[in-house]
């Protein structure tokens, strides 16, 4: 939590500037870590100005361009079932890894103000053999959404 009550008003308005409903869920519980009520209108107020003005910038073309899909078969619906659960367990398994490597990290004798460096020269290092990381990550998505990566690189 954010010390300052004003400050977290404007931390959490600032983060919801993605132009989308997520954006406010995001600012209200990574942020503030709880749904407030005190801050719910500023930051709605805030990601819908954001949208419009996105809008109007930028036009009103979505984000990913998606090929048409089909349903040919009542049995997809148990195969997204089973994806869903799938995701599920390795949404679970990634929060725990990262969780084991924060207390790991924390208990290293690292000076704090190495610790952004070294972060940053792991992720450029990985950016050599995988660049797609490197980004804000729309580029990456658009290209597995239209299925024009290897499950390799999916999975990487």
């Amino acid at each position: 939590m954010l010390p300052n009550p004003v400050t977290t008003k404007q931390v959490s308005c600032r983060s919801t500037g993605a132009p989308s409903d997520p954006g406010v869920f995001f600012a209200l519980e990574v942020v503030l870590g709880q749904y407030a009520l005190k801050v719910f209108a500023p930051v709605v107020i805030a990601s819908v100005s954001s949208t419009v003005v996105c809008r109007q910038l930028l036009g009103d073309s979505p984000a990913f361009a998606l090929p048409e899909q089909t349903t040919t078969s009542l049995w997809e619906v148990f195969a997204f079932g089973l994806l869903g659960v799938t995701a599920a367990l390795l949404g679970k398994a990634l929060i725990e890894s990262i969780e084991s490597v924060q207390s790991r990290w924390a208990k290293t004798q690292v000076p704090g103000w190495l610790r952004p460096g070294l972060a940053g020269l792991a992720i450029g290092g990985m950016g050599i053999f995988y660049p797609h990381i490197l980004s804000v990550g729309y580029e990456a998505t658009n290209l597995a959404l239209t299925e024009s990566l290897t499950l390799f690189m999916l999975a990487a």
